[in-house]
């Protein structure tokens, strides 16, 4: 597979978050966890977080110059 396959597949889950409930976020957020894996044993130099970030599982946001990091209802600051 590709980067753009990557981008495709990302850019689809991403625009399925539109019409899920709260509870198929989390489903999504499980799966794409699963393909991440899956697609870095295939593919070494393949970018989980970036994958991650473009499905909308990590969302990133810099606020005063501290990086959130918000998971699924956990949020992280580095």
């Amino acid at each position: 597979m590709t980067r753009k396959d990557f981008e495709l597949i990302a850019d689809a889950i991403l625009k399925s978050r539109k019409f899920a409930t709260a509870e198929d976020h989390a489903t999504i957020d499980f799966v794409v966890d699963l393909l991440a894996d899956k697609i870095q044993v295939k593919h070494p130099k393949f970018d989980d977080y970036r994958f991650k970030i473009a499905c909308g599982n990590i969302q990133r946001e810099v606020v005063d110059g501290v990086i959130h990091i918000r998971t699924g209802k956990n949020r992280i600051f580095a």
